[in-house]
């Protein structure tokens, strides 16, 4: 007797066991398939870098979408190339010429394929949108401009002009 309810102790311990088993978990997806995912703690009220009020936007998520004429070394705080290749200060720091890379396109997509690739009209129409008010797009979704409006852009910048194609 002693040995059939020890047997079905073993048995019942060995259902029991595999009754409380963690069941296996589902293969996780790509994140290549399923999407962008990015934890913070802020709101996201734009993903526009010239409208962005936070440097979560700008220095984290907009970096994700879109380039810029410079970018900053985060360890020696150097400026780096991004779209322009080169740039100059002249007129003592009065005037700024940037030499743009000519090898980029704009963002393609199964629903957008670009016809051209970036030129120097593009970054004067940025930053004539953010620094004319008179601009026709200066006000679409707003016309703050947090980052440019904290530098006083608008009363500082001059003018910003396009010599040729790339510069």
């Amino acid at each position: 007797m002693r040995q059939v309810l020890s047997s079905l102790l073993v048995i019942a311990g060995l259902v029991s066991g595999q009754a409380i088993a963690a069941p296996e978990s589902p293969p996780h997806a790509d994140i290549r398939d399923s999407g962008f995912v990015y934890c913070v703690s802020g709101q996201v009220n734009t993903f526009n870098p010239s409208k962005a009020s936070s440097g979560l936007i700008v220095d984290t998520l907009a970096a994700q979408f879109y380039d810029r004429l410079l970018d900053v070394d985060p360890y020696t705080y150097r400026l780096m190339p991004e779209l322009a290749e080169s740039w100059e200060v002249l007129d003592n720091g009065a005037t700024y010429r940037f030499h743009l890379r000519r090898d980029v396109p704009f963002q393609k997509t199964d629903w957008f394929t670009p016809t051209r690739k970036m030129n120097a009209d593009d970054v004067v129409f940025t930053f004539q949108r953010i620094f004319d008010r008179n601009n026709p797009w200066h006000n679409v979704n707003g016309s703050n401009f947090p980052y440019f409006d904290s530098l006083q852009f608008a009363d500082n910048v001059k003018s910003v002009r396009k010599l040729d194609n790339h510069t």
